[in-house]
């Protein structure tokens, strides 16, 4: 009988934990795309993936998130752009990146047709199979015209 009631008061507390828990959880991705293209604002969307960005490991967040951060403030003043509008151009790159993000960048995959090169390389290729694909790989998200 003791030992019936002590099984029972084990999982009765072991249950307690399990139900304190909070209702979501909300895991934060180490990398903030938006703070990214800030800092690096002549990158293009190739170089963001070859530093080893993904969705995986990286995030763009809520426009009220970035016009209420000092650091934003003070970046974008320096950059002399808007908060906004270049909220919205990062979003539309954004949107590309995550289309973009399992390209093979290797040098025998896509690689070779990014490499900036002279025009006198005969090692080069000349024409590229995907030119829809390299440019969205060439987008500088700060730069975009139409978003």
């Amino acid at each position: 009988m003791m030992k019936r009631l002590l099984v029972i008061l084990i999982c009765a507390f072991s249950v307690i934990p399990i139900f304190a828990q909070p209702k979501s959880i909300h895991y934060k991705k180490e990398n903030d795309f938006f703070m990214n293209v800030i800092y690096n604002p002549d990158m293009s969307l190739y170089k963001f993936l070859v530093v080893g960005l993904s969705s995986k490991n990286t995030e763009m967040k809520d426009l009220n998130v970035y016009v209420n951060s000092k650091v934003v403030q003070d970046k974008c003043r320096e950059l002399n752009v808007s908060i906004s509008e270049s909220y919205y151009k990062i979003k539309a790159s954004w949107k590309v990146f995550l289309e973009i993000e399992n390209t093979d960048l290797s040098y025998d995959g896509f690689g070779k047709y990014m490499i900036e090169a002279s025009s006198y390389n005969i090692f080069v290729p000349k024409t590229c199979p995907n030119p829809e694909l390299k440019h969205k790989l060439s987008i500088v998200p700060l730069k975009l015209e139409e978003y």
